[in-house]
């Protein structure tokens, strides 16, 4: 998953934590909440986003399952 300011899945930033060389968000997408980390040179070149601020998520090879059978075999 990859963040960013411009895009069409929209999340908001629950949390901020800074790890040394990563950078890991909590962020609020619909009633769940997902964790993504941003290597930290990405996140100071491109800007760190705060917490409540509005952002956009990037699916990278993303599969959606029909069945629960799919995932288990």
């Amino acid at each position: 998953i990859r963040l960013s300011r411009e895009g069409n899945l929209k999340g908001r930033v629950k949390r901020v934590i800074f790890l040394g060389n990563i950078y890991e968000y909590r962020v609020q997408l619909g009633k769940y909440e997902i964790r993504v980390q941003q290597d930290a040179f990405s996140a100071l070149e491109n800007g760190v986003f705060n917490e409540g601020e509005i952002c956009a998520l990037t699916l990278k090879d993303h599969r959606y399952y029909e069945d629960i059978e799919e995932v288990s075999s």
